[in-house]
C-alpha cells in the first residue's frame, strides 16, 4: 500500500493502480474564511486526478472539501458513514452531478474498492455533536467516523480523524479489527476548538498553560490507545491548519511548537507510546506491506511563520449577514433560549451556569439564558468586561449582532463558529460544563426537518 498525507486527514491511498482518497481538503477558507491548509499547497489539484473513489469520514468542512469534489468526474464513486448528518448535509452541498454516485455505508459493515477493503468505524468520541432528526426528536450522536482500510496484501491501516477522545469501547466490532494493524493514524493536536484562544479573561500566558494542559490530557488518552490497539506504526495527522484573521498570531503563540508541527509531534508520540510513530507532508511517501515499511520524504517543509503570520492577520471575514432589528433579535433569542433548555433537559443534563449573549453593537442589550432555573431575557444594564460576581458561573459571549441572529436562526452554526474561532469568550470560573456547551448547539429557534 502507498500512503500519502496531502494535509489534515486528506489521505491518498494506491494500490496496484487503484486510487482513493481519504477527507480530501485542498482550498483554504474552511469554517467561514479561518481555516488555513497548513503548510500551503502547490497546485493542489494535481491530487484530486484519476481517482477510483474518495471516502469521508465526516462532513466537517476540512474533511468534506465541496470545491474539491467539483474537480471529480461523475463516474468517481463516494463513500460516507450511514449518519443522518451526513444525509442531510452532503444531499444539499454535492454538486448535482456527483449526487447518484453518492453511497452511505451503514458503520462495521465492509465495503469494497478494487484492492481495497474498507470499514467505517464507529464515531469513538462520545460526547459527539449534537443534531436533530428529521421528524425532530432530539438526538444525541457522534458524526466522527474512522476508516478501517485492508489491502490485497493484508496490510490493515486505520485512519481515526477527528475521533478523540478515542473511547475504544464504542467502536463496536470494529475495536477487533483496529488490534495490532500495521499503521494507525491520528490527530495531534486539539486545536479545532477555540479554547482557550477566544477566552479573553486569560492572559497570552494563561491559554498558553490551559492549552498544554488540554494537550496532555490528549496525550494520555493517545498513550492508553496505543496500549490497547498495539499498532505496529502510528502516524500523526488530521491537524494541519492555522487561523486567518485577528486571532492568528495568539493561536501560535498558545499552541506549544510540539503540537503544531508534525515532525515534532511525531517524535513525542514515538516516546510517550513506545511505538514508533511517522509524518507525511503533502509530497512524502509511505510504503507498507506485511514485511516492509518505508518513507521517502520530498516535501521541503517552511519552518518560519513570521511572514505567514503576518499576512494571514491582515485576512478579513468576507461573509457578511442580514442587519436585524432589535426587536428581531430579542425575539429570536427568546425562542432560541427556550428551545436550549428545553433540549438541556431532555438529554438528561443539568447546569449551574448562565449564559449570557453581548453584541457588540452598543445599541443593543446583552441577553442570558440562566441554566439552574430556566429564565430567560434582555439585561438592563450591559455588564463590564471584567466584573463577575463571585457566587455565579457565567460564561459571556461576544459577537457583532448580525452574526448572532444568524445563529439564532440556524443560518450558520455554533459549532462551526467555534471551530472557526469566530467568538469571544470570558468563562468565569475557568471550568469547562457538560450540560451548557451541549446545549449551547441548541441556541437556536426549533428546527423543524423537512
Amino acid at each position: 500500500m502507498h500512503v500519502q498525507n496531502v494535509t489534515n486527514a486528506f489521505v491518498i491511498l494506491s494500490e496496484a493502480g487503484t486510487r482513493v482518497v481519504i477527507d480530501p481538503w485542498i482550498i483554504d477558507g474552511a469554517y467561514d474564511g479561518s481555516w488555513i491548509i497548513h503548510p500551503q499547497l502547490h497546485d493542489p489539484s494535481q491530487y484530486m486526478r484519476d481517482l477510483d473513489a474518495v471516502i469521508v469520514t465526516h462532513v466537517h468542512e476540512d474533511h468534506f472539501d465541496v470545491e474539491a469534489l467539483r474537480l471529480l468526474n461523475s463516474r468517481t464513486k463516494i463513500f460516507f458513514p450511514d449518519v443522518w448528518a451526513n444525509r442531510q448535509i452532503a444531499g444539499k452541498k454535492l454538486p448535482e452531478r456527483l449526487r447518484e454516485s453518492a453511497q452511505f455505508i451503514p458503520l462495521s459493515q465492509e465495503f469494497h474498492v478494487v484492492g481495497f477493503t474498507f470499514e467505517f468505524i464507529p464515531p469513538m468520541n462520545k460526547a459527539g455533536h449534537l443534531s436533530e432528526s428529521q421528524d425532530d426528536n432530539e438526538v444525541l450522536f457522534a458524526i466522527d467516523a474512522g476508516v478501517w482500510v485492508k489491502d490485497s496484501c493484508g496490510t490493515i491501516s486505520v485512519f481515526l480523524a477527528d475521533n478523540f477522545p478515542f473511547c475504544l469501547d464504542s467502536a463496536g466490532t470494529s475495536l477487533e479489527k483496529m488490534k495490532g494493524c500495521d499503521l494507525l493514524a491520528f490527530s495531534y493536536n486539539a486545536m479545532a476548538d477555540d479554547y482557550p484562544v477566544c477566552y479573553d479573561n486569560l492572559s497570552v500566558e494563561e491559554k498558553h498553560q490551559a492549552c498544554l494542559k488540554c494537550h496532555q490530557i490528549r496525550d494520555k488518552a493517545i498513550t492508553s490507545m496505543f496500549r490497547r490497539l498495539v499498532p505496529k506504526r502510528g502516524l500523526v495527522y488530521s491537524s494541519d491548519f492555522m487561523i486567518a484573521g485577528s486571532r492568528a498570531l495568539e493561536f501560535i503563540q498558545t499552541c506549544p511548537y510540539r503540537y503544531r508541527q508534525k515532525d515534532a509531534a511525531a517524535e513525542c508520540f514515538s516516546t510517550n507510546t513506545g511505538i514508533p510513530c511517522e509524518y507525511l507532508y503533502a509530497d512524502d511517501d509511505m510504503f507498507i506491506t506485511p514485511d516492509r515499511f518505508d518513507t521517502t520524504r520530498k516535501t521541503i517543509v517552511e519552518t518560519s511563520m513570521g511572514e505567514r503570520v503576518t499576512s494571514l492577520l491582515q485576512i478579513k471575514n468576507s461573509h457578511t449577514f442580514p442587519v436585524c432589528s432589535a426587536q428581531d433579535f430579542y425575539e429570536t433569542f427568546k425562542q432560541a433560549a427556550n428551545n436550549m433548555c428545553v433540549r438541556l433537559e431532555k438529554m438528561g443534563l443539568s447546569s449551574e451556569w448562565m449564559l449570557e449573549l453581548v453584541p457588540n453593537n452598543p445599541e443593543f442589550s446583552s441577553v442570558f439564558v440562566d441554566l439552574r432555573s430556566s429564565l430567560f431575557g434582555v439585561l438592563k444594564t450591559r455588564p463590564k468586561v471584567s466584573t463577575h460576581h463571585p457566587l455565579s458561573k457565567r460564561l459571556v459571549c461576544r459577537a457583532d449582532v448580525e452574526y448572532f441572529y444568524a445563529l439564532l436562526t440556524y443560518k450558520e452554526h455554533w459549532d462551526n463558529a467555534i471551530m472557526g474561532y469566530k467568538l469571544s469568550w470570558e468563562r468565569y470560573p475557568d471550568e469547562y460544563d457538560l450540560g451548557l456547551y451541549k446545549s449551547l448547539n441548541f441556541l437556536h429557534v426549533p428546527f423543524r426537518g423537512s
